[in-house]
């Protein structure tokens, strides 16, 4: 029975070390597919060439601020907004604008600094036309006021001489 034990044992060892052989087979096999997939990848990426330090892109490093730029969307509102309007009629042009970004003060608000100028030429027309007008109807409201002075006079001067004459007539009826 001995026997049949150490034979059993040496046949469980022979079996372990098939075994452990055929897995150091599978796994060198590996080894070599894998490797020589990445031999084959690099060869295929870079042509072939073997990269030597005058074709390999090197830069140098300094010390210095780190600049970091941050692109996001989104919205932006004002936390107080005053909205500024034109009163001017109709279209015009500007003729000049602050610069863009430049901050008003207490101070420029009190001595009143123009942000905006606007082109007046034809706002000035327009008043040198109103006051053309203006002084035609002023004109004509005097010219009427006088032709109706004199035509009044001349009415109270009709009635007169007419009461005069129905006077002539009656003391003429009477002698």
């Amino acid at each position: 029975m001995e026997n049949s034990i150490v034979e059993n044992n040496n046949a469980t060892a022979a079996s372990e070390r098939t075994r452990s052989k055929r897995s150091a087979v599978v796994v060198a096999g590996l080894v070599i597919l894998f490797g020589g997939g990445g031999l084959l990848y690099g060869w295929s990426r870079w042509g072939g060439q073997i990269a030597t330090t005058d074709q390999t892109p090197t830069y140098e490093i300094t010390r210095g601020p780190l600049l970091v730029t941050v692109s996001a969307g989104g919205t932006l509102q004002a936390m107080r907004s005053h909205e500024v309007a034109s009163q001017v009629e109709g279209t015009t042009q500007i003729l000049s604008v602050i610069p863009e970004g430049t901050i008003i003060t207490e101070q420029d608000v009190e001595n009143q600094r123009v942000l905006m100028e606007l082109d007046a030429s034809q706002a000035r027309e327009r008043v040198e036309q109103q006051e053309i007008t203006v002084q035609d109807a002023s004109a004509a409201l005097t010219q009427t006021e006088e032709d109706y002075t004199i035509q009044r006079e001349q009415n109270e001067s009709d009635i007169a001489q007419a009461e005069l004459r129905v006077r002539f007539a009656l003391m003429e009826l009477q002698r």
